[in-house]
């Protein structure tokens, strides 16, 4: 700007923020994403993943999303990325004969907080 250059800088992995190529870099660096054989269907938006299930139990439910968590997680690190734990919730939708309950999902060794709303 104003003639100035910032230093060069070797970028090894990820997508260079501010880059006019950066949005479609990073589409390509995730696509992949939606290869992974998930039970959950995936939506993704920008850097947005958001999984949907349906189960006829708890346990069945509570089950298949931690095991696609793992898979998440596993990719995710094998692709160098993070998954931003603090921004991570999910939400239940629930039959009326199912009981309160609380799932315990998890991403590594990280709980996420069940919500009843989100921002969307």
């Amino acid at each position: 700007m104003n003639g100035v250059l910032s230093d060069p800088a070797v970028v090894t992995c990820g997508v260079p923020q501010g880059s006019v190529l950066g949005p479609l870099l990073f589409l390509l660096y995730v696509n992949d994403l939606k290869k992974l054989p998930l039970k959950g269907t995936q939506q993704l938006f920008a850097d947005d993943a958001t999984l949907f299930y349906a189960a006829d139990t708890v346990a069945h439910l509570k089950r298949h999303m931690n095991e696609d968590l793992e898979l998440l997680r596993l990719w995710f690190a094998s692709n160098k990325l993070t998954v931003n734990s603090a921004k991570t919730h999910y939400m239940l939708f629930k039959k009326p004969s199912w009981p309160q309950t609380v799932l315990n999902v998890n991403i590594g060794n990280v709980s996420l907080q069940a919500v009843t709303s989100l921002k969307y």
